[in-house]
């Protein structure tokens, strides 16, 4: 997604010019388990978990 106008902002932060504050406070999390069932699921969730 391209900016063309306006602003965005996270907690109060501007997402262009504090891009790494903003980009910190945003968390990422998979769907779902990678479905590779030839690992012990301790193995997976290790995985899962960065």
């Amino acid at each position: 997604v391209l900016k063309d106008r306006g602003r965005t902002e996270v907690f109060g932060r501007d997402t262009v010019r504090d891009f790494r504050i903003t980009r910190s406070k945003i968390g990422i999390a998979a769907q779902e388990l990678p479905q590779d069932w030839f690992f012990p699921i301790e193995t997976l969730l290790y995985f899962q978990a960065g």
